[in-house]
């Protein structure tokens, strides 16, 4: 993708609006969040420590930003920057900004057929540990691009609330045409699916023990060869990584669609992994099961089969970056809506850095631990002009004859 296509987050996150009061502002409110998120593109991970890198610049920041700054704020002004910030605004924001991302990857250089096929995307929860040292933790649902990890939404769960009851609030006003959204078997349950099916979409759930009933249909007919006249699909894939040797088998069947009371039911899947640990021979098993409102002719099991193993993308692309390369796991703010809005933030540098490509976000932090013009750019943040930078230097005759 284009980097000056798609390095436009503060460009998005300047349209949030400044809810302080006027009186005793010292520093505008653009200013306060590109500090924030040029120390977030640093590697910084608290708030204290992107305050302290800022000092430490200070001087290429305040020479840097086309913003006019009276200096470089306090950690405790950007604790109640964020503390207060309006999370409606942010996350709408936010939610923009990765799916015109999105959006310009699906149209650049797309034939027909890529453009019919579904669309991956992933739904999961995410709790910040380190809030709950100070009570209720926070929590997060999050809805995630398949491949490259974009979060599309992200919203917070309610207090004493199960994570499916965020999941209206999600997809509120979402397109799903075209997708194929995965999710594990936490929400595998009917309200879930009519909403995706509400939403133009098609889900794939994994079934086990919360759908007891579900779960004996499926591995019933599983169990049994298949019924005459019935049709049965299955994609079988090997590889061979991490010192162990897998294959995936993916079978899925339509004979349940009429018996099943589960909406708009397609199909009915069941995997099998096989892995053998090449060392020891150690062989192990697994099979599991899942339920579709694609039917063969709109999911092939070779489809399927790939959908249900990029579903993990929200967790290596995603939750994992942010709590073991972001700090975000660790991190203990716990007032107001600065964990949200801090998660959201981190979200749109993930999407940022993985637009310029990428892939390893540690090694894209250590290129952006100065505020050079690079991280300016990473993320849209407007530049003084280079003659403010650098005045004309005035060359006596001789020097000049040198």
């Amino acid at each position: 993708m284009d980097q000056l296509q798609c390095s436009r987050f503060f460009d998005f996150l300047k349209r949030v609006p400044d809810v302080r009061k006027a009186r005793g502002q010292r520093y505008p409110w653009e200013g306060i969040l590109a500090i924030i998120v040029l120390g977030l593109a640093a590697g910084q991970k608290t708030l204290w420590g992107i305050a302290r890198w800022a000092q430490l610049h200070s001087s290429e920041i305040l020479g840097s930003l086309a913003i006019a700054m009276r200096g470089i704020p306090s950690p405790g002004t950007l604790y109640r920057a964020l503390r207060g910030v309006d999370m409606e605004a942010l996350e709408r924001e936010g939610r923009a900004y990765g799916q015109e991302v999105e959006q310009e990857r699906l149209n650049q250089g797309q034939d027909e057929e890529s453009q019919a096929c579904l669309r991956g995307q992933a739904v999961d929860g995410k709790e910040l540990r380190g809030t709950g040292r100070y009570g209720t933790p926070v929590r997060l649902v999050s809805l995630v691009q398949h491949g490259s990890g974009t979060v599309l939404g992200e919203c917070q769960v309610a207090d004493k609330a199960s994570e499916v009851s965020a999941l209206p609030a999600l997809l509120e006003g979402r397109d799903l045409a075209g997708t194929m959204t995965t999710l594990d078997a936490l929400y595998t349950r009917r309200p879930v699916a009519q909403e995706i099916l509400d939403h133009g979409g098609h889900y794939l759930m994994m079934v086990k023990g919360n759908q007891p009933t579900l779960l004996e249909a499926l591995e019933t007919l599983f169990q049994e060869p298949p019924l005459p006249g019935e049709a049965r699909w299955q994609d079988i894939q090997w590889h061979k990584e991490h010192g162990r040797l897998e294959m995936r088998q993916v079978v899925a069947s339509e004979l349940l669609n009429d018996y099943l009371d589960w909406p708009g039911l397609g199909q009915v899947v069941q995997r099998t992994c096989m892995r053998i640990t090449q060392k020891s021979q150690k062989q192990s098993k697994e099979v599991s099961y899942a339920v579709t409102s694609a039917t063969h002719a709109q999911a092939t099991a070779e489809e399927l089969a790939l959908f249900w193993r990029e579903h993990w993308t929200i967790e290596n692309k995603s939750h994992y970056v942010r709590d073991e390369t972001l700090g975000e796991d660790r991190g203990q703010i716990h007032v107001g809506h600065a964990p949200h809005a801090l998660a959201v933030l981190r979200n749109g540098l993930l999407t940022a850095l993985r637009c310029q490509g990428w892939t390893s976000i540690p090694d894209a932090l250590r290129a952006h631990e100065a505020p050079t013009a690079q991280a300016f750019t990473l993320l849209g943040i407007p530049i003084r002009p280079v003659s403010w930078l650098q005045p004309k230097m005035q060359l006596s005759p001789t020097l000049g004859r040198l």
